[in-house]
């Protein structure tokens, strides 16, 4: 069969268009996917930055007993999250999330729920995100 020149240059231009469309959708999944990767590298540099600060507060007060809420408790795991205010050594204070095990609680485990105060030290495991409490109390 005999293909005019025409046709094959309408044929040409269709699929020039439609590789330069297919290009332009890569292009912009791949701008979607560059912006995705800058914001979690921008939230784990605040992350990062957050746990450093956490972490100098708590050495600031090595020793000292704080006073908290536990935020959640897991019973049936034996640990739970409370928050405490923590002074950053610098007049502002910081808002922080304790890592409570039962094990660190002499007695009165079984009392341990959410919305429970707490009495504690910190203290800070290297390559943990956040402090954990020793010498747990629970508050009346």
């Amino acid at each position: 069969a005999v293909v005019s020149t025409q046709s094959t240059g309408v044929l040409v231009e269709k699929k020039r268009a439609e590789l330069e469309k297919h290009a332009a959708e890569v292009k912009q999944r791949l701008e979607t996917h560059v912006k995705e990767a800058e914001q979690r590298m921008m939230e784990q540099e605040l992350k990062n930055e957050r746990i450093e600060a956490n972490k100098k507060a708590v050495e600031l007060h090595q020793g000292e007993k704080f006073v908290g809420c536990i935020t959640n408790w897991f019973a049936d795991k034996g640990y739970g999250f409370a928050v405490t205010s923590i002074s950053d050594g610098k007049g502002a204070e910081r808002s922080v999330d304790v890592f409570v095990h039962v094990s660190s609680v002499g007695y009165n485990r079984r009392i341990l729920k959410t919305g429970k105060k707490i009495s504690f030290k910190l203290e800070w495991e290297e390559g943990q995100p956040r402090p954990k409490a020793t010498s747990v109390q629970v508050l009346k």
